[in-house]
């Protein structure tokens, strides 16, 4: 199994819709490094009003200025990690999450080839961490799977919450599709 078979498979299951005006709307980026492949998290800053301290993936609030949540997603992850992705490159939607704080995520899939050195804003993001995809996928624990409930760990990070219940489903999509885990 290789990007291109997996990138293949979520174009075909997933669509690109556009914002429907959700109450607290915000948008992440799941971005595959297409080498070994990786997948891009970010640890969010201790100086953030929410979710500081937090694993997640690049992206945030929508602003009245984005044309819809696609563009939140993409304008937030250049903010963040100064990469700049096109639409072109966005892939999949995943199935949109909630949060126990009241915003609904709009999580969007892009594989990228050779990602040049990211430079985090350090005042949205401590850390950027470059995670060997599948080994990470396989460190899914189910907290209580009647609510959705599972944790991801990397370096003693734990990732619960909207971004595990995101990584969940990329985890689902591999293993019903390409039996590459477990």
């Amino acid at each position: 199994m290789n990007t291109n078979q997996i990138q293949n498979f979520i174009a075909n299951k997933t669509t690109l819709d556009k914002f429907d005006n959700q109450n607290k709307p915000s948008s992440v980026l799941v971005i595959i490094n297409s080498c070994k492949p990786k997948i891009i998290m970010i640890k969010r800053s201790h100086n953030l009003g929410m979710h500081k301290g937090e694993m997640a993936f690049p992206g945030g609030k929508y602003a009245p200025y984005d044309k819809n949540i696609l563009d939140t997603a993409i304008r937030e992850t250049k903010e963040e990690l100064n990469l700049t992705i096109f639409k072109d490159q966005i892939i999949a939607r995943l199935t949109p999450v909630s949060t126990s704080t009241g915003f609904i995520i709009f999580p969007f899939v892009s594989i990228i080839n050779n990602i040049k050195q990211l430079q985090a804003n350090k005042s949205e993001v401590e850390t950027v961490f470059n995670i060997p995809l599948f080994s990470f996928l396989d460190t899914i624990e189910f907290q209580n799977q009647s609510n959705n409930s599972y944790i991801f760990t990397h370096q003693n990070n734990i990732i619960w919450g909207a971004s595990a219940r995101i990584l969940k489903q990329l985890r689902d999509i591999l293993i019903s599709n390409f039996n590459c885990l477990d």
